[in-house]
């Protein structure tokens, strides 16, 4: 997992609130070898979240994709 940008502000919202904001920008690389012959790799899921403790902070999709064996 690559950070790209990771930020804390505290401010206060529009109703005069105390609010502290996080902004989070990263990538994640899998990287897996297929020795199968015959067979690819199908990856999917459901959405990737990234969590700090309880506090979800992150969440995105990966996009389907297939990984094929060419002899």
């Amino acid at each position: 997992m690559v950070f790209l940008d990771f930020t804390i502000q505290a401010g206060m919202d529009g109703t005069g609130v105390p609010t502290d904001m996080l902004s989070l920008n990263s990538t994640v690389r899998i990287y897996y070898k297929n020795p199968a012959t015959f067979f690819g790799v199908h990856v999917t899921c459901t959405p990737l979240e990234l969590y700090y403790y309880d506090l979800k902070v992150a969440s995105g999709q990966i996009t389907y994709y297939i990984i094929i064996r060419i002899m």
